[in-house]
């Protein structure tokens, strides 16, 4: 049994060893990024968030810079009430409900440009309100090509076969090898196993993002 806080070195070894391919280290180490970057970009894992509070809202203020997609927000207004408030990506959802006109306006809704990496108030801009955020953000992930950072532990909170699966998987595929197809159907299959187990997948606000186009977007 893969043990917990395996480093990225010993999950790399482990997976190369049941393909028979030590020699692939370097191709692992770019192998393992991708597969998280994937993870970190598509899947909405409930350890994947962080949370900031009383944030002084104003019309285009920074994201943060790991911000990757709203789980819940919660708006202060100036009298000391607060409710929830959506956070839309919807570029026509914002050109539709802004007012350019507006200078102090209840926010209704906030637009999160991924483009300028700032948040717009809908309808306007107000003021005296502060907002409260739990988002879903992006790991930093290490320099592939830097061996030191095979002693660094990973962010992951899921089984270790899972990671290590996927690298005797990608070894595989390098390998032209037939049994490719059910060891990346296997990854997957523990994937969906693991998304089900999610609280924020059992809530209904993400949906399974692992299809058949999988293989194709992770090399």
């Amino acid at each position: 049994m893969a043990k917990l806080n395996m480093t990225r070195g010993e999950l790399i070894e482990a997976g190369l060893d049941l393909a028979a391919r030590p020699d692939l280290i370097s191709q692992a180490r770019l192998w393992l990024n991708l597969f998280f970057e994937d993870v970190y970009l598509n899947q909405d894992f409930d350890w994947l968030i962080k949370t900031l509070d009383g944030q002084s809202l104003s019309n285009g203020m920074a994201m943060p810079e790991d911000y990757r997609a709203a789980r819940s927000a919660i708006l202060h207004t100036p009298n000391g009430s607060y409710r929830n408030i959506q956070i839309t990506n919807d570029v026509e959802v914002y050109d539709n409900k802004r007012d350019p006109n507006a200078t102090n306006s209840t926010p209704l809704m906030i637009f999160a440009d991924h483009d300028q990496r700032k948040f717009f108030l809908i309808p306007g801009p107000g003021t005296g309100y502060s907002l409260d955020l739990k988002y879903f953000y992006l790991p930093v992930l290490p320099d592939y090509t830097d061996s030191t950072t095979d002693l660094e532990n990973v962010k992951w909170q899921l089984s270790s076969h899972i990671i290590i699966d996927f690298i005797k998987a990608m070894a595989f595929e390098f390998n032209e090898d037939s049994r490719q197809g059910e060891a990346f159907q296997n990854v997957m299959d523990k994937i969906m196993k693991a998304k089900m187990n999610n609280k924020d997948s059992r809530a209904g606000s993400s949906k399974l993002k692992y299809g058949k186009s999988f293989r194709k977007r992770i090399y």
